[in-house]
Protein backbone atom coordinates (compact mmCIF):
# COMPACT_ATOMS: atom_id res chain seq x y z
CA UNK A 1 0.00 0.00 0.00
CA UNK A 2 1.06 3.27 -0.73
CA UNK A 3 -0.03 6.24 0.73
CA UNK A 4 0.50 10.18 -0.65
CA UNK A 5 3.52 11.94 1.06
CA UNK A 6 1.81 15.01 2.07
CA UNK A 7 1.66 17.42 5.86
CA UNK A 8 -2.36 17.34 6.84
CA UNK A 9 -2.94 19.85 8.76
CA UNK A 10 -6.60 19.14 11.03
CA UNK A 11 -9.63 19.46 8.64
CA UNK A 12 -13.01 19.94 9.64
CA UNK A 13 -15.47 17.00 9.53
CA UNK A 14 -18.17 18.85 7.34
CA UNK A 15 -14.81 19.22 5.01
CA UNK A 16 -14.10 15.34 4.40
CA UNK A 17 -13.86 15.75 0.54
CA UNK A 18 -11.47 18.44 0.61
CA UNK A 19 -9.94 17.52 4.09
CA UNK A 20 -8.76 13.89 3.38
CA UNK A 21 -5.39 12.30 2.51
CA UNK A 22 -6.40 8.73 0.79
CA UNK A 23 -4.23 5.75 0.72
CA UNK A 24 -4.30 2.92 -2.08
CA UNK A 25 -3.73 -0.80 -2.81
CA UNK A 26 -3.79 -2.38 -5.92
CA UNK A 27 -5.99 -5.04 -5.35
CA UNK A 28 -7.85 -3.65 -2.59
CA UNK A 29 -11.40 -5.35 -3.74
CA UNK A 30 -9.86 -9.17 -2.74
CA UNK A 31 -8.52 -8.00 0.92
CA UNK A 32 -11.15 -10.46 3.15
CA UNK A 33 -10.52 -8.35 5.98
CA UNK A 34 -9.97 -4.34 6.71
CA UNK A 35 -7.17 -3.92 9.03
CA UNK A 36 -6.98 0.14 10.33
CA UNK A 37 -5.98 1.30 12.96
CA UNK A 38 -2.95 2.95 15.56
CA UNK A 39 -1.20 0.93 17.68
CA UNK A 40 -1.82 3.73 20.71
CA UNK A 41 -4.61 5.76 21.47
CA UNK A 42 -3.11 8.42 23.51
CA UNK A 43 0.48 10.69 23.05
CA UNK A 44 1.39 12.73 25.75
CA UNK A 45 3.83 15.30 24.50
CA UNK A 46 5.93 18.35 26.13
CA UNK A 47 5.25 21.90 25.31
CA UNK A 48 8.26 22.04 23.30
CA UNK A 49 7.89 21.70 19.63
CA UNK A 50 8.55 18.10 19.00
CA UNK A 51 7.78 15.16 16.11
CA UNK A 52 7.31 11.63 16.48
CA UNK A 53 6.01 8.80 14.97
CA UNK A 54 2.37 7.07 15.26
CA UNK A 55 2.24 3.41 14.24
CA UNK A 56 -0.10 2.11 12.53
CA UNK A 57 -2.36 -0.86 10.70
CA UNK A 58 -3.78 -0.39 7.43
CA UNK A 59 -4.19 -2.12 4.19
CA UNK A 60 -6.39 -0.53 2.30
CA UNK A 61 -7.04 2.90 1.26
CA UNK A 62 -8.04 5.42 4.10
CA UNK A 63 -8.26 8.95 4.98
CA UNK A 64 -7.92 11.21 8.53
CA UNK A 65 -10.63 13.68 9.41
CA UNK A 66 -10.16 15.83 12.72
CA UNK A 67 -12.23 15.81 15.62
CA UNK A 68 -11.68 19.28 16.83
CA UNK A 69 -9.71 22.82 15.78
CA UNK A 70 -6.00 22.09 16.19
CA UNK A 71 -3.54 24.11 14.05
CA UNK A 72 -0.62 23.54 16.01
CA UNK A 73 -0.32 19.73 14.75
CA UNK A 74 0.40 18.41 11.07
CA UNK A 75 0.31 14.72 9.89
CA UNK A 76 2.69 13.40 7.28
CA UNK A 77 1.40 9.68 6.34
CA UNK A 78 4.51 7.73 4.95
CA UNK A 79 4.76 4.24 3.44
CA UNK A 80 3.12 1.19 4.35
CA UNK A 81 4.76 -1.93 4.12
CA UNK A 82 3.07 -5.51 5.04
CA UNK A 83 0.26 -3.27 6.10
CA UNK A 84 2.07 -1.91 8.71
CA UNK A 85 3.16 2.03 8.89
CA UNK A 86 3.64 5.06 10.54
CA UNK A 87 1.87 8.50 10.68
CA UNK A 88 4.58 11.31 11.85
CA UNK A 89 2.92 13.95 13.95
CA UNK A 90 4.57 17.48 14.10
CA UNK A 91 3.66 19.71 16.87
CA UNK A 92 4.40 23.49 17.39
CA UNK A 93 5.64 24.88 20.53
CA UNK A 94 2.97 25.74 22.98
CA UNK A 95 3.12 28.94 24.81
CA UNK A 96 -0.29 28.89 25.99
CA UNK A 97 -1.91 26.50 28.19
CA UNK A 98 -2.70 22.46 28.23
CA UNK A 99 -4.34 21.67 24.76
CA UNK A 100 -5.54 18.37 22.46
CA UNK A 101 -6.14 17.40 19.33
CA UNK A 102 -7.74 14.47 18.17
CA UNK A 103 -8.15 12.50 15.10
CA UNK A 104 -9.89 9.55 12.88
CA UNK A 105 -8.55 7.10 11.23
CA UNK A 106 -11.36 6.27 8.12
CA UNK A 107 -11.41 3.51 5.92
CA UNK A 108 -12.47 4.36 2.45
CA UNK A 109 -13.55 0.66 1.89
CA UNK A 110 -15.56 -0.27 4.49
CA UNK A 111 -17.05 2.06 7.93
CA UNK A 112 -13.86 0.87 10.42
CA UNK A 113 -12.86 3.89 12.09
CA UNK A 114 -9.98 4.56 14.92
CA UNK A 115 -9.72 7.52 17.05
CA UNK A 116 -6.18 9.04 18.18
CA UNK A 117 -5.54 11.91 20.35
CA UNK A 118 -2.71 13.69 21.37
CA UNK A 119 -2.29 16.11 24.37
CA UNK A 120 0.35 18.34 24.41
CA UNK A 121 1.61 19.93 28.09
CA UNK A 122 1.08 23.26 28.89
CA UNK A 123 4.24 25.89 29.31
CA UNK A 124 2.21 27.95 32.05
CA UNK A 125 -0.64 26.44 34.25
CA UNK A 126 -4.01 28.18 34.17
CA UNK A 127 -5.03 30.04 37.34
CA UNK A 128 -7.70 31.77 38.77
CA UNK A 129 -6.75 32.93 42.37
CA UNK A 130 -9.29 34.97 44.38
CA UNK A 131 -8.73 35.99 48.02
CA UNK A 132 -12.17 36.49 49.03
CA UNK A 133 -15.16 33.93 49.92
CA UNK A 134 -17.72 36.94 49.77
CA UNK A 135 -17.65 40.72 48.47
CA UNK A 136 -19.92 43.02 49.58
CA UNK A 137 -21.20 45.53 47.56
CA UNK A 138 -23.11 49.03 48.06
CA UNK A 139 -26.71 49.26 48.37
CA UNK A 140 -26.70 52.04 46.06
CA UNK A 141 -25.00 50.06 42.97
CA UNK A 142 -22.45 50.86 40.62
CA UNK A 143 -19.28 49.53 39.78
CA UNK A 144 -17.46 47.48 42.39
CA UNK A 145 -13.50 46.58 41.60
CA UNK A 146 -11.28 43.94 43.55
CA UNK A 147 -7.92 42.41 42.79
CA UNK A 148 -8.11 38.71 41.18
CA UNK A 149 -5.08 36.71 40.66
CA UNK A 150 -5.33 34.93 36.72
CA UNK A 151 -3.22 34.64 33.66
CA UNK A 152 -6.72 33.17 31.49
CA UNK A 153 -7.97 35.69 29.05
CA UNK A 154 -11.77 36.81 30.08
CA UNK A 155 -12.85 35.69 27.53
CA UNK A 156 -12.20 31.88 27.90
CA UNK A 157 -13.65 31.89 31.56
CA UNK A 158 -16.94 30.71 31.94
CA UNK A 159 -19.21 33.05 34.49
CA UNK A 160 -21.85 31.15 36.40
CA UNK A 161 -24.65 33.14 38.66
CA UNK A 162 -27.10 31.76 41.13
CA UNK A 163 -29.20 34.59 42.85
CA UNK A 164 -30.67 33.19 46.26
CA UNK A 165 -33.95 34.11 45.29
CA UNK A 166 -34.92 33.86 41.87
CA UNK A 167 -37.97 36.02 42.09
CA UNK A 168 -35.02 38.62 42.57
CA UNK A 169 -32.37 37.82 39.75
CA UNK A 170 -30.21 39.63 37.81
CA UNK A 171 -29.53 42.43 39.68
CA UNK A 172 -25.96 42.13 38.08
CA UNK A 173 -25.80 44.02 35.42
CA UNK A 174 -22.12 43.01 34.48
CA UNK A 175 -19.05 41.06 35.72
CA UNK A 176 -15.91 40.85 33.82
CA UNK A 177 -11.87 40.44 34.54
CA UNK A 178 -9.88 43.18 33.01
CA UNK A 179 -7.22 41.70 30.83
CA UNK A 180 -3.86 42.81 31.39
CA UNK A 181 -0.54 41.29 30.98
CA UNK A 182 0.01 41.04 34.47
CA UNK A 183 -1.76 38.18 36.83
CA UNK A 184 -2.85 40.71 39.23
CA UNK A 185 -6.25 41.78 37.87
CA UNK A 186 -8.72 43.47 38.58
CA UNK A 187 -12.35 41.98 38.77
CA UNK A 188 -15.46 44.60 37.93
CA UNK A 189 -19.04 44.03 39.04
CA UNK A 190 -21.62 46.54 38.47
CA UNK A 191 -24.93 45.85 40.37
CA UNK A 192 -28.32 47.46 40.27
CA UNK A 193 -29.25 49.70 43.04
CA UNK A 194 -31.44 47.52 46.01
CA UNK A 195 -34.33 49.32 46.48
CA UNK A 196 -35.45 47.29 49.97
CA UNK A 197 -34.76 48.90 52.99
CA UNK A 198 -34.21 45.66 55.32
CA UNK A 199 -33.61 42.90 52.64
CA UNK A 200 -29.94 42.26 51.58
CA UNK A 201 -29.51 40.70 48.22
CA UNK A 202 -26.86 37.75 47.72
CA UNK A 203 -25.88 35.60 44.37
CA UNK A 204 -22.97 32.82 43.98
CA UNK A 205 -20.64 33.91 41.60
CA UNK A 206 -18.43 30.85 39.98
CA UNK A 207 -15.41 31.71 37.65
CA UNK A 208 -14.40 28.63 35.50
CA UNK A 209 -11.70 27.80 32.48
CA UNK A 210 -11.25 24.35 31.49
CA UNK A 211 -8.24 23.37 29.41
CA UNK A 212 -8.07 20.74 26.53
CA UNK A 213 -6.89 18.53 28.79
CA UNK A 214 -10.73 18.59 30.10
CA UNK A 215 -8.64 19.75 33.79
CA UNK A 216 -10.61 23.01 35.36
CA UNK A 217 -10.01 25.55 37.76
CA UNK A 218 -12.55 27.67 39.41
CA UNK A 219 -12.81 29.82 41.88
CA UNK A 220 -16.71 30.38 44.06
CA UNK A 221 -17.72 33.46 45.99
CA UNK A 222 -20.64 34.94 47.45
CA UNK A 223 -21.61 38.04 45.68
CA UNK A 224 -23.85 40.13 48.77
CA UNK A 225 -25.54 43.55 48.28
CA UNK A 226 -26.45 46.27 51.62
CA UNK A 227 -30.33 47.12 51.54
CA UNK A 228 -30.62 51.00 50.81
CA UNK A 229 -30.00 51.66 53.85
CA UNK A 230 -26.35 50.14 53.57
CA UNK A 231 -27.30 47.55 56.01
CA UNK A 232 -26.38 43.39 55.72
CA UNK A 233 -28.18 42.45 59.34
CA UNK A 234 -27.40 42.57 62.60
CA UNK A 235 -25.16 40.87 64.24
CA UNK A 236 -25.32 38.31 67.64
CA UNK A 237 -24.23 36.85 69.85
CA UNK A 238 -24.25 32.99 70.60
CA UNK A 239 -26.44 33.97 73.92
CA UNK A 240 -28.85 35.86 71.57
CA UNK A 241 -29.55 33.23 68.99
CA UNK A 242 -29.91 30.49 71.95
CA UNK A 243 -32.08 32.79 73.51
CA UNK A 244 -34.33 33.97 70.89
CA UNK A 245 -33.79 32.01 67.29
CA UNK A 246 -32.95 28.99 68.53
CA UNK A 247 -37.08 28.34 68.13
CA UNK A 248 -37.22 24.97 66.19
CA UNK A 249 -38.47 27.70 62.74
CA UNK A 250 -37.00 29.24 60.12
CA UNK A 251 -34.98 32.78 61.30
CA UNK A 252 -36.86 35.67 59.69
CA UNK A 253 -34.57 38.41 60.75
CA UNK A 254 -31.38 39.80 59.02
CA UNK A 255 -28.59 38.43 61.67
CA UNK A 256 -25.41 37.50 61.54
CA UNK A 257 -23.81 34.64 64.10
CA UNK A 258 -20.00 35.23 64.12
CA UNK A 259 -18.05 32.38 64.92
CA UNK A 260 -14.73 29.64 64.33
CA UNK A 261 -15.02 26.69 62.75
CA UNK A 262 -13.47 23.73 64.81
CA UNK A 263 -14.16 20.70 62.99
CA UNK A 264 -12.67 19.22 59.77
CA UNK A 265 -15.18 18.21 57.06
CA UNK A 266 -12.77 16.28 55.09
CA UNK A 267 -12.54 13.68 58.34
CA UNK A 268 -15.95 13.18 58.02
CA UNK A 269 -16.20 12.71 61.39
CA UNK A 270 -18.42 15.62 62.30
CA UNK A 271 -22.00 15.07 62.66
CA UNK A 272 -24.07 11.89 63.31
CA UNK A 273 -24.84 9.67 60.51
CA UNK A 274 -28.59 8.71 60.79
CA UNK A 275 -29.22 4.80 60.64
CA UNK A 276 -32.62 4.63 59.39
CA UNK A 277 -32.99 1.19 58.92
CA UNK A 278 -30.67 -1.67 60.19
CA UNK A 279 -29.03 -1.70 56.45
CA UNK A 280 -29.03 1.87 55.66
CA UNK A 281 -27.29 5.04 57.13
CA UNK A 282 -27.57 8.52 55.27
CA UNK A 283 -23.21 9.15 55.19
CA UNK A 284 -24.22 12.92 53.97
CA UNK A 285 -24.45 14.11 57.15
CA UNK A 286 -21.03 13.81 58.29
CA UNK A 287 -20.51 15.95 54.81
CA UNK A 288 -23.11 18.88 55.61
CA UNK A 289 -22.03 19.51 59.09
CA UNK A 290 -19.59 21.62 60.97
CA UNK A 291 -19.37 22.83 64.19
CA UNK A 292 -18.48 26.63 65.22
CA UNK A 293 -17.55 28.36 68.42
CA UNK A 294 -17.46 31.61 70.21
CA UNK A 295 -13.82 33.04 69.82
CA UNK A 296 -13.77 32.45 73.54
CA UNK A 297 -14.64 28.86 73.08
CA UNK A 298 -17.51 29.71 75.40
CA UNK A 299 -20.63 28.50 73.49
CA UNK A 300 -20.74 26.34 70.35
CA UNK A 301 -23.55 25.15 67.59
CA UNK A 302 -24.12 22.44 65.40
CA UNK A 303 -24.14 23.62 61.58
CA UNK A 304 -25.73 21.61 59.04
CA UNK A 305 -25.73 22.91 55.79
CA UNK A 306 -28.67 22.50 53.05
CA UNK A 307 -26.16 20.01 50.91
CA UNK A 308 -23.21 18.78 51.10
CA UNK A 309 -22.00 21.61 47.94
CA UNK A 310 -22.83 24.24 50.62
CA UNK A 311 -20.26 22.97 53.14
CA UNK A 312 -17.84 25.19 52.19
CA UNK A 313 -15.94 25.83 55.45
CA UNK A 314 -12.78 24.59 56.49
CA UNK A 315 -11.37 24.03 59.89
CA UNK A 316 -10.37 27.08 61.60
CA UNK A 317 -11.99 29.61 59.50
CA UNK A 318 -13.45 32.64 60.71
CA UNK A 319 -16.86 32.97 59.43
CA UNK A 320 -19.84 35.43 59.36
CA UNK A 321 -23.29 34.08 58.43
CA UNK A 322 -26.65 35.60 57.21
CA UNK A 323 -28.74 33.17 59.10
CA UNK A 324 -31.79 34.60 57.96
CA UNK A 325 -33.33 31.85 55.92
CA UNK A 326 -31.93 29.03 58.15
CA UNK A 327 -33.89 27.36 60.87
CA UNK A 328 -32.49 27.34 64.54
CA UNK A 329 -33.51 24.56 66.62
CA UNK A 330 -32.81 23.67 70.51
CA UNK A 331 -32.59 19.79 71.23
CA UNK A 332 -33.28 18.89 74.65
CA UNK A 333 -31.60 16.56 77.59
CA UNK A 334 -28.80 18.04 77.61
CA UNK A 335 -29.79 21.48 75.81
CA UNK A 336 -27.29 21.76 72.77
CA UNK A 337 -27.99 24.38 69.84
CA UNK A 338 -28.22 23.54 66.02
CA UNK A 339 -28.28 25.89 62.60
CA UNK A 340 -29.62 23.62 60.02
CA UNK A 341 -30.18 24.43 56.47
CA UNK A 342 -27.12 26.76 55.90
CA UNK A 343 -26.16 27.61 52.38
CA UNK A 344 -23.25 28.67 51.38
CA UNK A 345 -25.10 32.20 49.48
CA UNK A 346 -25.70 32.99 53.61
CA UNK A 347 -21.61 32.92 54.24
CA UNK A 348 -21.35 36.98 54.25
CA UNK A 349 -17.37 36.51 55.66
CA UNK A 350 -14.80 33.41 55.71
CA UNK A 351 -11.34 34.24 56.45
CA UNK A 352 -9.00 31.46 57.06
CA UNK A 353 -7.75 30.88 60.83
CA UNK A 354 -4.83 28.24 62.34
CA UNK A 355 -4.69 26.38 65.03
CA UNK A 356 -3.53 28.48 67.42
CA UNK A 357 -6.62 30.77 67.27
CA UNK A 358 -8.98 27.81 68.80
CA UNK A 359 -8.75 28.53 72.85
CA UNK A 360 -7.61 26.19 74.79
CA UNK A 361 -10.10 24.12 77.06
CA UNK A 362 -8.37 21.15 78.92
CA UNK A 363 -10.78 19.65 81.32
CA UNK A 364 -11.48 16.23 83.31
CA UNK A 365 -14.43 14.50 82.21
CA UNK A 366 -16.26 15.51 85.36
CA UNK A 367 -16.04 19.22 84.47
CA UNK A 368 -17.90 19.11 81.38
CA UNK A 369 -21.07 20.88 81.47
CA UNK A 370 -23.80 20.86 78.65
CA UNK A 371 -22.25 24.59 77.11
CA UNK A 372 -19.40 22.48 76.56
CA UNK A 373 -21.30 20.39 73.50
CA UNK A 374 -20.11 21.13 70.21
CA UNK A 375 -16.62 23.29 71.46
CA UNK A 376 -13.62 21.80 71.21
CA UNK A 377 -12.10 20.63 74.56
CA UNK A 378 -8.84 18.70 75.27
CA UNK A 379 -9.64 15.93 78.02
CA UNK A 380 -6.94 15.72 80.54
CA UNK A 381 -5.06 12.56 81.66
CA UNK A 382 -7.01 9.45 79.64
CA UNK A 383 -6.29 6.59 78.66
CA UNK A 384 -8.13 3.36 76.72
CA UNK A 385 -8.90 0.64 79.10
CA UNK A 386 -9.10 -1.86 76.55
CA UNK A 387 -6.65 -1.49 74.39
CA UNK A 388 -7.14 -3.45 70.66
CA UNK A 389 -6.86 -2.72 66.93
CA UNK A 390 -8.30 0.61 65.81
CA UNK A 391 -10.54 3.03 66.78
CA UNK A 392 -13.37 1.20 65.51
CA UNK A 393 -12.53 -2.17 66.30
CA UNK A 394 -15.71 -3.94 64.24
CA UNK A 395 -16.23 -6.50 61.94
CA UNK A 396 -15.64 -4.44 58.42
CA UNK A 397 -18.80 -6.99 57.24
CA UNK A 398 -20.98 -4.75 58.61
CA UNK A 399 -19.37 -1.15 57.25
CA UNK A 400 -19.43 1.12 54.68
CA UNK A 401 -16.62 -1.17 52.96
CA UNK A 402 -18.61 -3.56 51.63
CA UNK A 403 -21.56 -1.50 51.22
CA UNK A 404 -23.70 -3.12 54.44
CA UNK A 405 -24.55 -0.04 56.13
CA UNK A 406 -25.38 -1.75 59.24
CA UNK A 407 -23.35 0.29 62.18
CA UNK A 408 -22.65 4.23 61.03
CA UNK A 409 -20.20 4.98 64.11
CA UNK A 410 -18.97 3.36 67.18
CA UNK A 411 -18.49 4.35 70.68
CA UNK A 412 -14.78 3.30 72.26
CA UNK A 413 -14.68 3.49 76.01
CA UNK A 414 -12.17 6.06 77.34
CA UNK A 415 -11.35 6.89 80.88
CA UNK A 416 -9.42 9.50 82.73
CA UNK A 417 -6.97 9.23 86.26
CA UNK A 418 -9.82 10.31 88.32
CA UNK A 419 -12.03 6.91 87.39
CA UNK A 420 -14.36 8.72 85.24
CA UNK A 421 -15.68 7.56 81.66
CA UNK A 422 -16.84 8.25 78.40
CA UNK A 423 -17.23 7.16 74.60
CA UNK A 424 -14.65 8.61 71.32
CA UNK A 425 -17.18 8.33 68.75
CA UNK A 426 -16.00 7.78 65.35
CA UNK A 427 -18.17 7.43 61.91
CA UNK A 428 -17.64 4.31 59.89
CA UNK A 429 -16.64 6.86 57.20
CA UNK A 430 -14.18 8.54 59.01
CA UNK A 431 -10.77 9.16 56.56
CA UNK A 432 -8.48 7.68 58.97
CA UNK A 433 -10.82 5.32 61.38
CA UNK A 434 -8.73 1.90 60.27
CA UNK A 435 -5.60 3.02 58.29
CA UNK A 436 -2.97 0.73 60.70
CA UNK A 437 -1.91 2.95 63.20
CA UNK A 438 -2.61 1.33 66.02
CA UNK A 439 -4.14 2.62 69.12
CA UNK A 440 -1.72 3.78 71.83
CA UNK A 441 -0.19 2.71 74.93
CA UNK A 442 -0.38 4.51 78.44
CA UNK A 443 -2.28 7.90 79.24
CA UNK A 444 -2.63 11.18 77.50
CA UNK A 445 -4.72 13.57 76.72
CA UNK A 446 -7.38 13.71 73.91
CA UNK A 447 -8.84 16.85 71.81
CA UNK A 448 -12.09 17.06 70.16
CA UNK A 449 -15.56 18.28 69.69
CA UNK A 450 -17.98 17.77 72.72
CA UNK A 451 -21.49 15.78 71.71
CA UNK A 452 -24.60 14.61 72.95
CA UNK A 453 -25.50 11.16 71.27
CA UNK A 454 -26.82 8.12 71.66
CA UNK A 455 -26.23 5.03 70.22
CA UNK A 456 -28.74 2.10 69.49
CA UNK A 457 -26.61 -1.01 69.58
CA UNK A 458 -25.89 -0.05 73.42
CA UNK A 459 -28.42 0.11 76.03
CA UNK A 460 -31.52 -1.22 73.95
CA UNK A 461 -35.23 -2.81 75.33
CA UNK A 462 -36.02 -6.04 74.36
CA UNK A 463 -39.15 -5.99 71.20
CA UNK A 464 -38.13 -1.45 70.99
CA UNK A 465 -38.58 0.30 67.48
CA UNK A 466 -35.85 2.87 66.79
CA UNK A 467 -39.04 5.36 66.39
CA UNK A 468 -38.95 5.00 69.84
CA UNK A 469 -35.90 7.40 70.63
CA UNK A 470 -37.82 10.18 69.70
CA UNK A 471 -40.05 9.46 72.82
CA UNK A 472 -37.75 7.91 75.03
CA UNK A 473 -34.56 9.12 76.24
CA UNK A 474 -33.14 5.91 77.61
CA UNK A 475 -33.25 4.09 74.53
CA UNK A 476 -29.31 3.81 73.29
CA UNK A 477 -28.25 6.39 76.35
CA UNK A 478 -24.34 6.50 76.59
CA UNK A 479 -23.63 9.05 78.37
CA UNK A 480 -24.89 12.50 79.02
CA UNK A 481 -21.59 13.52 77.04
CA UNK A 482 -19.31 12.00 74.45
CA UNK A 483 -16.03 13.16 72.25
CA UNK A 484 -15.48 13.32 68.56
CA UNK A 485 -11.72 13.61 67.65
Amino acid sequence: MNCRKSIFKFLGIAAVCAASAACSVDDADDLALVKLGALKKEFVVEADANTFDIDIYANSAFHIERINQADWISLTCGETEDGKGAITAECEFNEGFKRKAGFVLCSDVDARRDTVYVKQKALVDAKIEFANSSVIVAGAGGENISPIETNIPFSEITVDIEYAKADNADWIESLEIVDSESENRSLAITTEANAADEIPRSATVSLSFTDGWEETVSVEFNLLQRTAKETLGRQITFEEFRQTYAMNKKVEDYVILEGIVVSNTKSHNAGENTQSTTAKIDYSISERTVYLETYDGKYGIAVQTATAEDNVFEQYDHVQILIQGASGYLVETPDRYELRNVTKAMVISRIAGSASDVPVKEKWMSQLTDDDIYTYVTLKDVEFPVRKGAITPINEGYAIGTGASRISKYPLLVRDINGDDMYMLTNTNCAYRSDGTRLPYGSGKISGVIVHERFSRFEWRDGADPAEMDDDPTLGFIGRYQIRH
